[in-house]
């Protein structure tokens, strides 16, 4: 945790996984691909509670980072909007992701998504918590509502 960070994630924090990709949403569900960072180094989210300064930094990164990998242009569509108990517990109350508070030195509000043990998964496994994290994540919320249609502008026109 960075020196500026609210602490561990409580279970009742809302947390925000932004969608900037295009093609990241099909009908009401988030595509696969746009998981895949949860069996890597993390799926990278925000506290609802971070400042709109800090929603700005967060997307013009990825915007800017978007157009140098591979000049493919990004905009700002929504957030999935869950709170951390629903992607960290299953029903059974078992581990289904890590839930890592990760604060950077200008982001002190962002937080990793990570399976544990993912490196041990089958294929058949991980494509079942995939599919289950599509079920969860469901809660798109537009970027022109939040706080007051200050992030517009990163929107498509």
């Amino acid at each position: 945790m960075g020196e500026d960070s609210p602490g561990p994630v409580a279970d009742d924090e809302v947390l925000h996984f932004i969608v900037t990709d295009p093609h990241a949403i099909e009908g009401d569900k988030i595509k696969p691909f746009a998981l895949s960072q949860v069996y890597k180094d993390g799926l990278s989210t925000i506290r609802s509670t971070a400042p709109v300064e800090e929603y700005i930094l967060v997307l013009e990164r990825l915007i800017q980072r978007s157009k140098e990998a591979n000049n493919e242009e990004r905009y700002f569509d929504s957030v999935l909007e869950f709170p951390a108990s629903l992607v960290r517990y299953d029903e059974a109350e078992s581990r289904l992701l890590c839930v890592y508070d990760t604060s950077l030195t200008e982001q002190p509000n962002h937080v990793d998504l990570m399976v544990p043990g993912a490196d041990r998964l089958t294929k058949k496994d991980a494509a079942a918590l995939t599919k289950k994290l599509r079920e969860l994540l469901t809660k798109r919320i537009s970027g022109s509502d939040l706080f007051n249609g200050e992030l517009t502008k990163y929107m498509r026109s």
